[in-house]
């Protein structure tokens, strides 16, 4: 195993809301961005990341192109846990 995959992280989960307009539609969506840190809390720079992580999952899942965003807003985060990454994976450490 590796340092990285020996590596504990801190894993939490965001549940982004999108406000953006669609072909002159104003629309919103829910998407999550997984977020982790070696160290027990959230910078600022971490939230910054969940937003754009967001938005490229939303231009992705309308062909790779970003609407016009309007508004990016973090509704929630929740914890996952404490663990490597392929604990956080399910894979089997043996």
């Amino acid at each position: 195993m590796t340092q990285t995959e020996d590596t504990k992280k801190y894993y939490w989960m965001a549940s982004v809301v999108i406000s953006f307009v669609h072909d002159g539609v104003p629309m919103d969506t829910n998407v999550n961005a997984l977020l982790s840190n070696t160290e027990c809390y959230i910078t600022k720079k971490i939230l910054e990341n969940a937003q754009v992580k967001a938005q490229i999952q939303l231009a992705k899942s309308l062909g790779n192109n970003l609407p016009d965003v309007k508004h990016v807003y973090i509704q929630s985060i929740s914890f996952l846990g404490h663990m490597t990454e392929k604990e956080f994976l399910g894979e089997s450490e043996v």
